[in-house]
């Protein structure tokens, strides 16, 4: 049997330098049981399955489609009255969709809340049935009577059609200071059955390779999805390799073993 040692190389980037923001329970649990603090949602309750995503505790939420002849739009979201017009921020989180289909994908973005009424602009989401970390840049713009808002949107199908929900899980918020901070890419790393997964919480990943110890680029089913590149392991005998990735933040590799 074959088992992972993760350890981090890390080499410094100019960057914006975040800070945490108002955004509450993006875990979906508290004190090792689930939870909708801090949450609201559209349409039905949200669904609170034992899965959770990497880093992100045990416990995760799930929100079907809307239905275009029935309820729609089906969103979980959360108000955000802390941010001000023209804060710039930072969304980012796990996504995954059922292992069953159909499922139509989720998506997250930033929109604001006025009389009651959702307003959402650009989003980023995934439709795989494995978990894929994605983020989005947006500048907080509001108008009278606005609150700004997170947004998780569980889709949109035809209906009415039985369709699996997609799951959400360690979402934050984060609001960009300024650019004269050093800092590394902040990627966040997984195993599955088949492959080794990569994501960046704070970049825009361009690249990635897979290399031996000497350095040599090894030949390996790479993937991506939005902001997630998955390795096929299938083929590769034991011994060190790295995954170096190459970003708008500058460059970082993952070092692990397959014994």
């Amino acid at each position: 049997m074959r088992t992972f040692r993760l350890l981090s190389v890390l080499w410094a980037s100019f960057l914006f330098h975040p800070a945490q923001a108002q955004l509450l329970n993006g875990s979906f649990e508290a004190s090792g049981a689930p939870s909708l603090v801090g949450w609201e949602w559209t349409c039905n309750p949200p669904g609170q399955p034992n899965e959770g995503a990497p880093g992100s505790g045990a416990w995760c939420a799930n929100k079907g489609p809307g239905e275009t002849q029935g309820c729609f739009p089906s969103y979980i979201y959360q108000r955000l009255p802390d941010l001000a017009d023209g804060a710039m921020t930072t969304l980012s989180g796990w996504i995954r969709c059922s292992d069953e289909e159909p499922c139509v994908g989720g998506f997250i973005s930033i929109g604001t809340l006025n009389n009651g009424v959702i307003t959402t602009g650009a989003a980023v989401g995934s439709q795989l049935p494995v978990w894929s970390y994605v983020f989005i840049n947006q500048t907080i713009a509001l108008g009278p009577g606005d609150t700004a808002v997170a947004v998780l949107n569980g889709g949109l199908i035809g209906g009415p059609v039985a369709a699996s929900p997609t799951y959400f899980d360690g979402i934050t918020l984060e609001i960009v200071l300024g650019t004269n901070e050093i800092a590394a890419p902040e990627l966040a790393h997984y195993r599955d059955a088949a492959s080794f997964n990569i994501a960046c919480r704070n970049c825009r990943m361009l690249d990635l390779r897979l290399l031996d110890l000497t350095g040599r680029a090894m030949a390996s089913i790479v993937e991506r999805n939005a902001n997630t590149y998955r390795i096929g392991l299938e083929g590769l005998g034991t011994g060190v390799y790295f995954a170096a990735v190459r970003t708008d933040r500058g460059e970082k590799a993952i070092r692990f073993v397959v014994e």
